[in-house]
């Protein structure tokens, strides 16, 4: 019988010592449970911000999307732009050799100058000689 109370209180404490053990893992379990509802709402706000993300990724796309056809479109006019200045860049050139020629066939202020001047001249020369056969005809008797 000794024996037996022995082993009865050896029961008793070790259904203690389980019912100890079993109290700090309800405890343990419960913290887990608090720690996983948490963690459950943490994710879920997770999800809702990797759906706004997504959405906004998705804009963003959109967005550039747009962009890349504005870019395409301006290399379209800068290439336009490009080939109407080299074309105009051509005739810039062509009418600066027209000009040239011109202003070498155009007689300039001293040219003209320098002809006044011969023609002055010239002019009063042919008077001179004008006067001179008025006075041979006068003197030969001519009229």
């Amino acid at each position: 019988m000794a024996r037996m109370e022995a082993m009865i209180g050896d029961l008793i404490r070790i259904v203690g010592n389980t019912n100890s053990l079993v109290e700090e893992i309800k405890e343990d379990v419960d913290g887990l449970k608090v720690e996983v509802r948490s963690l459950r709402e943490d994710v879920d706000e997770l999800k809702v911000e990797v759906r706004s993300l997504r959405e906004d990724v998705d804009e963003l796309k959109v967005e550039v999307r747009s962009l890349r056809e504005d870019v395409d479109g301006l290399k379209v006019e800068v290439r336009s732009l490009r080939e109407d200045v080299n074309e105009l860049k051509v005739k810039v050139a062509d009418q600066g050799k027209d000009i040239e020629i011109i202003k070498a066939a155009m007689a300039t202020k001293d040219d003209i100058a320098q002809l006044n001047e011969r023609f002055d001249y010239l002019s009063e020369r042919l008077l001179r000689q004008e006067e001179d056969t008025y006075r041979l005809k006068r003197l030969v008797g001519i009229k």
